[in-house]
C-alpha cells in the first residue's frame, strides 16, 4: 500500500486514538474525531486549555493510532496549533457544540492540524485471513512452519 492508501484508509474511521508525549516520557493516548482530512492534513479541534495542546506547542510530535476488525494503523507525524476562524467554521460540526457551546468562535476552541510523515498498516482482511488458516492448517497436517501471508505496509 503507498501513503496515501494508508492515509485514506485512516481517514474512514471517525475516531481515532490520538497521542501526544506525556511528562514521564512516554505517550498519552485520548480518542479524537478527525474533523477533516486534507491531501496532506489531517484536522481536529480540541480546547485550548487542554493539555494536549500545550503538548504539541512544546514538543510537535503526535501519534495517530486506530483499529478494525481486520486492520491496525499506526502514523506519526507533527501536530501544530491554529485559532483560524475561517477555517473552525468551515469544519464546525454540530457535535462539537457539546464541548464548546458558542460554536467555532468560543475563546476555548481551536484546531490541531496533523501532518504525516511516516506510517503503518497491517491488514487482516477476509481473503489475508483465509490464506492465513490455510497456513496454519497446512502447516499442522504437515509438521513444517507455516508461512505467513504478509499483511504489512509502511510509508
Amino acid at each position: 500500500m503507498s501513503k496515501e492508501d494508508i492515509l485514506k484508509e485512516l481517514e474512514d474511521y471517525s475516531t481515532i486514538m490520538f497521542g501526544t508525549p506525556s511528562e514521564n516520557g512516554g505517550f498519552d493516548f485520548r480518542p479524537m474525531a478527525i474533523a477533516k482530512r486534507e491531501k496532506d492534513y489531517f484536522y481536529f479541534i480540541t480546547s485550548l486549555s487542554s493539555g494536549k495542546t500545550s503538548s504539541i506547542e512544546n514538543n510537535h510530535e503526535v501519534i495517530l493510532v486506530a483499529q478494525s476488525s481486520s486492520s491496525f494503523i499506526s502514523v506519526k507525524g507533527r501536530g501544530s496549533i491554529s485559532e483560524d476562524y475561517n477555517l473552525l467554521k468551515e469544519l464546525w460540526n454540530p457535535n462539537f457544540q457539546a464541548w464548546f457551546p458558542e460554536g467555532p468562535s468560543d475563546p476555548d476552541v481551536c484546531l490541531v492540524t496533523f501532518t504525516p510523515s511516516s506510517g503503518e498498516i497491517w491488514d487482516n482482511g477476509v481473503l489475508k485471513k483465509a490464506k492465513y488458516i490455510w497456513e496454519m492448517i497446512s502447516s499442522n497436517i504437515s509438521g513444517k512452519k507455516a508461512s505467513m501471508p504478509e499483511n504489512h505496509d509502511s510509508f
